[in-house]
């Protein structure tokens, strides 16, 4: 750091003491390429017809964190970036047992249903339901497309409810690209808490 510091003072005063106006020779015609010069033009090569950061696709996310009562927490998310739309599980088979986490690419025809629909459950009127209990599960919901953003809390949702149906879209895509044993138990316990 202070290295870098020492050469970027040492430019200030080379630029003060040759002026803005100045120009340099150019080389000669077998001179090496100047490093700078070549690490520049290789960035540039690599940049060639990929789309400006400002340009990109805006990222969605649905993302559900269950917290239940008397069994392990999990996390449901999906993600969609240039690359495609990726679906990811974090939880546990019960109490007892390790964490685990799990990634699946979703094909492009299921990713583009379960997308169309999120926009629009975003975009329709959402009413949340206030209830409270003892034995059930808390869910913390944050959802982001082009739509609409939607981010809330809610207590073991009804599956007709608002709520309850976007979290069951998410859980239903979990169902269609997750096949081993320790993530279908984790979504069978979940399940358990929003079927009503």
């Amino acid at each position: 750091m202070i290295e870098l510091l020492g050469w970027s003072d040492g430019m200030r005063i080379l630029v003060q003491a040759v002026g803005g106006e100045y120009s340099p020779l150019p080389p000669q015609e077998d001179a090496p390429v100047p490093l700078m010069k070549f690490l520049a033009k290789k960035a540039a090569e690599r940049s060639v017809g990929q789309p400006r950061p400002d340009r990109q696709e805006t990222l969605r996310i649905a993302e559900a964190r269950f917290r239940p009562s008397f069994d392990p927490k999990a996390l449901l998310r999906v993600v969609a970036n240039c690359d495609g739309t990726t679906l990811e599980l974090i939880g546990a088979k019960s109490i007892f047992e390790q964490r685990f986490a799990r990634k699946a690419i979703v094909s492009s025809d299921r990713a583009s249903r379960f997308w169309t629909e999120l926009d629009a459950m975003l975009l329709a009127p959402f009413k949340i339901e206030q209830t409270l209990g003892f034995d059930g599960i808390t869910i913390d919901v944050h959802c982001r497309t082009a739509a609409s953003t939607k981010t809330f809390e809610v207590w073991s949702p009804g599956s007709e409810s608002d709520a309850g149906r976007l979290v069951n879209l998410i859980c239903s895509l979990a169902w269609d690209v997750l096949s081993d044993d320790s993530a279908i138990e984790c979504l069978k316990n979940l399940q358990s808490h929003l079927s009503n």
